[in-house]
């Protein structure tokens, strides 16, 4: 961009001079929110930010056990791949997650943990009981829990 700044004297003179103004866009990358282990309780619906103000813009690319995240039964993302939402928390999705931030001139990675609560375990009865039965004849066994 060129200004040009004109003088004019009580005479009636004028002079002008100009000077040549060239900017550079600041680049910036500031994490504002990110997410951070978390244990979901069953079948509940959570969120998960990140939040980046950055110049120029960035790619956010969400990853559990390394495989890329999309769109589908299990999960939601952003338009703007911001949020990651789990519909749904069930065993299926435990796991080591993470997410990537990536513009032009910087990359950042976030690694995050889902664990999941509100299942109880099966408690299992191990007694050990033993059936005498001829050939032929039936048996009926109980499943002990």
């Amino acid at each position: 961009m060129t200004l040009t700044c004109t003088a004019l004297s009580y005479e009636g003179e004028k002079d002008a001079k100009s000077i040549d103004i060239r900017t550079k866009q600041k680049v910036y990358f500031k994490i504002l929110e990110y997410p951070k282990d978390k244990t979901v309780k069953y079948k509940n619906k959570i969120d998960f930010k990140c939040i980046v103000d950055a110049f120029p813009e960035v790619n956010i690319t969400w990853f559990k056990d390394h495989e890329k995240i999309t769109n589908d039964t299990n999960y939601n993302i952003s338009k703007d791949s911001s949020t990651l939402t789990i519909k749904s928390m069930n065993t299926g999705l435990i796991g080591n997650y993470h997410v990537k931030i990536v513009n032009d001139y910087e990359a950042k990675d976030f690694p995050f943990k889902i664990a999941i609560s509100g299942i109880d375990s099966p408690k299992i009865d191990k007694r050990t009981v033993i059936y005498y039965r001829e050939i032929g004849q039936s048996i009926d066994l109980p499943c002990r829990y």
